[in-house]
């Protein structure tokens, strides 16, 4: 199966064409079909993987979409359908690791995911300041177009703190956690390197991006394989591992804000104020609901 992914994968980034695109596709499609059928018999972790197949198998719909609109000529789908799709698709994805780092209890299931999402709006609104206003400030882009730029590595990371917390729990194999890491790394690192590369020349091709998002996609396939395997028994001494990383998440809040004043405090960029007030807003609603749940 790996062969197949990489195979594929080295054809969507490399081959161009409409050939390349299908292949494209398909390794996304490939991967996803993978941890859904994994998640038809993984037992206790079912749940985490289906979720986590859902998500993919999302990006792998809009992924086509994309095909439609580049190589089949289809101008009828919106832009914003498709920013919106690959948008939606990190939301099963969080909850499937956030389920893995304990499935065992559901409040600390659900404090992993709104842990994730609280990293990933520290990191949003630090992208958006350091790169996104600084290289596309003067650019043509759509504001919207911008805003998701900037999403798309912001929800990687967040997926590396959650896999980073499968890591720590100790519930997986640690072969496991480590491709889970590794696959969140990768399409932190393409996406990251698309956004930049995207807000100066949004018509460019870019296959190195490409190939590092499709191996990190089917890295997590290889780790949803792996997980068949049996795992460990739990292991008690994660515990002050699981109390710390509230804290560190909820004190990182307060990097955006430090960012923020230094912006404006040293350099002559005029920040949007909206973009900001949204996102204060969505920062303090998170922490709300973090010291709710406990």
């Amino acid at each position: 199966m790996s062969s197949v992914l990489g195979v594929l994968s080295l054809a969507g980034a490399l081959v161009d064409s409409a050939t390349g695109s299908i292949a494209y596709v398909a390794a996304i499609g490939t991967a996803a079909m993978v941890v859904l059928l994994v998640a038809a018999q993984a037992g206790g972790a079912a749940r985490a993987w289906r979720f986590i197949g859902i998500g993919i198998s999302i990006w792998t719909v809009t992924a086509f979409l994309v095909t439609l609109v580049s190589d089949a000529d289809v101008k009828s789908i919106p832009d914003l359908v498709i920013n919106i799709g690959y948008t939606v698709g990190y939301l099963p994805v969080l909850l499937g690791l956030a389920e893995l780092a304990d499935p065992r209890l559901k409040v600390r299931r659900w404090s992993g995911l709104v842990d994730g999402v609280l990293v990933f709006l520290v990191l949003y609104g630090v992208i958006w300041l350091l790169v996104v206003e600084a290289v596309a400030y003067d650019s043509e882009l759509p504001v919207i177009e911008r805003a998701f730029s900037s999403l798309y590595p912001a929800g990687d990371i967040a997926m590396v703190m959650l896999a980073v917390r499968v890591m720590a729990s100790r519930m997986a194999r640690r072969r496991v956690a480590l491709l889970l890491v590794g696959g969140s790394l990768l399409c932190a690192i393409a996406d990251t390197m698309l956004m930049v590369l995207y807000l100066v020349n949004p018509d460019g091709e870019y296959p190195i991006t490409d190939l590092l998002y499709m191996s990190g996609l089917a890295t997590l396939a290889l780790a949803a394989l792996w997980s068949l395997l049996p795992a460990p028994p739990p292991v008690a001494d994660h515990r002050a591992a699981s109390r710390r990383a509230p804290v560190l998440v909820t004190s990182a809040a307060v990097i955006p804000a430090l960012v923020l004043l230094g912006v404006v405090a040293f350099t002559d960029r005029n920040v949007a104020l909206v973009p900001v007030a949204v996102w204060l807003a969505a920062m303090v609603l998170v922490l709300a609901l973090r010291s709710k749940i406990g």
